[in-house]
């Protein structure tokens, strides 16, 4: 394997997350994003095949553990206590932190999960709907996961998934209850969701 590019001169300390942008479907990556480990944690967008820096700003102040895009120009970090969607926009990086506050839907929520919980978020990932709506899943420190509108910066829902214990008492798997919600949302985008939901 030989070195095809070595991007240097920004981040004066070390770099704790990175992540690609993909134009179509994971192929022909265009941007390359960064965070340091500077105290402001500076986040960086590089034209990486050009060398070119696209945008960068100050972050968040507190320790961040992943980083994604999810869609061409926004970004998603997690970390100690914190949710930020990155939003680029010519030059300038627009931050907005994940609300923990679901919207209300006029429909009962799983587990009560109106409100998510400030905690250590350690991991992310999402499902694509062509950008307009991915929704990110965050894996947090207390055993659930949660699930964030990219579109609305804001949960969609929470569920235990490695939980030994819940509040009630109960001891047995809940991921699955995070399908009904997913199947809203991604139904039209992933048609197989609905239609094998209770199969799932």
């Amino acid at each position: 394997m030989e070195t095809e590019k070595v991007l240097s001169g920004f981040h004066k300390r070390s770099i704790v997350a990175m992540a690609f942008s993909f134009e179509d479907k994971f192929k022909d990556p265009r941007l390359l994003a960064s965070i340091g480990a500077d105290d402001d944690h500076t986040i960086a967008v590089h034209d990486w095949k050009n060398d070119t820096l696209i945008a960068s700003c100050k972050g968040e102040k507190q320790s961040v553990l992943a980083l994604r895009f999810v869609a061409p120009t926004t970004m998603v970090q997690c970390g100690v206590n914190h949710v930020r969607f990155w939003d680029m926009r010519g030059r300038n990086l627009v931050p907005k932190k994940a609300s923990l506050k679901a919207k209300s839907s006029g429909k009962k929520k799983n587990n009560g999960g109106i409100e998510g919980v400030i905690q250590p978020y350690l991991c992310l990932c999402s499902l694509d709907s062509e950008g307009e709506n991915d929704i990110v899943l965050a894996g947090s420190v207390d055993g659930c996961i949660y699930a964030f509108s990219s579109r609305d910066k804001r949960l969609i829902n929470w569920t235990p998934a490695h939980c030994k214990k819940f509040e009630d008492g109960m001891e047995k798997p809940f991921i699955h209850q995070l399908v009904g919600t997913l199947s809203e949302v991604m139904g039209e985008a992933f048609p197989e969701l609905p239609a094998q939901q209770k199969h799932i």
